[in-house]
């Protein structure tokens, strides 16, 4: 399960971030985490909630948003919204793409008082 490994990386950002202002509580994380990344949504909310003892994360209101994943087909070169790799062009209806979106894993905001 490398959601837990990735919830403590996640850990490790918002302690830093807490670390500049000591005085922070932290209410809200939103994460993106791309319908083409590997990861498991909803294994990393509970990796983040019951993997880290003692947490500010416990405490906060954690958004898990997932992009789409989107592929420029090798082919025809349009682009098409896939749900894995493996499938087919919504155009032309061959394999192949050049994965565009879908892939992020990033935190793109944390919300403190």
């Amino acid at each position: 399960m490398h959601e837990l490994s990735i919830a403590l990386n996640i850990a490790e950002i918002i302690d830093e971030e807490m670390s500049k202002n000591k005085h922070l509580m932290l209410l809200e994380v939103e994460i993106e985490v791309g319908k083409l990344s590997g990861v498991v949504p909803e294994l990393l909310l509970f990796a983040l909630k019951e993997g880290i003892p003692e947490h500010p994360l416990h405490h906060a209101e954690i958004k898990i948003t997932e992009p789409e994943g989107k592929g420029k087909c090798l082919h025809c070169q349009k682009i098409s919204s896939i749900e894995n790799y493996f499938d087919q062009c919504q155009h032309c209806h061959q394999f192949g793409f050049e994965i565009i979106a879908g892939k992020e894993l990033k935190v793109k905001s944390l919300l403190f008082s």
